[in-house]
């Protein structure tokens, strides 16, 4: 994404953080692909329940737990896929299921988890806020300064270039 000055946006350091932040620190149990394959028997459980109820009303009732439990699947896979990803240039964020890919321009405040077990959460220009599972609260408070410290050698820079 373009900066305000056009260009390439803020970068920010991101040594000393984790790339990808993950449950307890573990990877989610079901990748991308295992995910799509939990949707691909959800709608194939679906279809079958409908071949069934048009020809065949008695069969229906053995179908009805394959097709509860394709759906419960779809329902945990989405909520294993609870990741914050980091990169120098954007903020990649998965609170079930859901994905948004923030770029750091539109990084407005980052606060860090409470002892309540509230998790940590960025708020973004547009007024939105957005979670950010499983990111401890030390490190938030680093890419928070790092974010600082980009946007004053962005600042430095415009100024020197004006």
């Amino acid at each position: 994404m373009a900066g305000a000055d056009g260009g390439e946006g803020l970068r920010i350091d991101t040594s000393g953080l984790d790339a990808t932040y993950h449950s307890e620190g573990l990877p989610p149990l079901l990748t991308p692909g295992g995910r799509q394959a939990l949707r691909t028997l959800v709608v194939g459980g679906l279809v079958a329940l409908g071949l069934f109820a048009v020809f065949g009303p008695g069969q229906l009732a053995h179908l009805v737990p394959l097709a509860v439990f394709g759906l419960g699947g779809e329902m945990l896979a989405r909520a294993l896929d609870r990741t914050t990803r980091v990169s120098p240039t954007h903020l990649d964020v998965r609170p079930a299921g859901r994905r948004r890919v923030v770029p750091w321009d539109d990084v407005r405040e980052l606060v860090p988890p409470t002892a309540f077990g509230d998790g940590g959460r960025a708020h973004l220009a547009d007024g939105t806020t957005v979670p950010l599972p499983n990111v401890p609260a030390e490190h938030v408070e680093r890419l928070g300064a790092a974010i600082e410290e980009a946007r004053r050698r962005e600042h430095g820079a415009r100024e020197g270039a004006s």
